[in-house]
């Protein structure tokens, strides 16, 4: 089978492995640490507590995570739920779900301090449902008053059709903002 291949043979006297220096050249030529071990082996004790971030070789690690605590930190800072909102400390919380074929939509007001509050203030508003494709299916102009004496809350519903979004432009005392919720299902 293997009739045509030529048998590679060493010179005479010689093995294919020799191993050419004993023990101590061997740690001679060894790493630094390895040296340092076979010196004195009692003095390489493992790193625990807090010092594990501190040496050498953790540093890296101690520096990544510390990145990713401040990445997820201001993430979380940034990317806030827009469905809640402080307009003259009232604050307006917007929520939507869907029930068989409709859409229920609710605007809760209540005053943050309400011993300080004086009087209901009047707020108009304007509410987009927003389908699938990121289209305005339906508009609808809504009124209602915060009561400084307990929470008020206006409700409206529309017909479902596949919308997936509530977005509302709040006006209240020449201030405006905008609220926005998904609709759970």
């Amino acid at each position: 089978m293997f009739e045509d291949v030529e048998e590679i043979k060493t010179a005479e006297g010689k093995s294919d492995l020799h191993f050419y220096y004993n023990r101590e050249e061997r740690i001679a030529r060894a790493p630094r640490n390895v040296q340092q071990y076979y010196e004195n082996p009692s003095s390489m004790q493992p790193v625990r507590g807090i010092k594990i971030f501190f040496t050498k070789q953790n540093r890296f690690i101690l520096i990544a995570l510390i990145f990713f605590v401040a990445f997820a930190w201001i993430y979380s800072t940034i990317n806030r739920s827009r469905d809640q909102i402080v307009i003259n400390d009232v604050v307006y919380d917007l929520s939507a779900f869907s029930y068989e074929e409709e859409v229920y939509i609710t605007i809760k007001s209540h005053f943050k301090n309400p011993k300080k509050a004086d009087s209901a203030l009047p707020f108009t508003a304007n509410i987009f449902a927003v389908n699938s494709d990121n289209q305005v299916q339906e508009k609808i102009i809504l009124e209602g008053t915060s009561d400084p004496a307990s929470e008020s809350a206006v409700r409206t519903k529309v017909r479902d059709f596949d919308i997936k979004r509530i977005d509302v432009i709040l006006d209240s005392q020449n201030d405006s903002k905008e609220l926005s919720a998904f609709v759970k299902r």
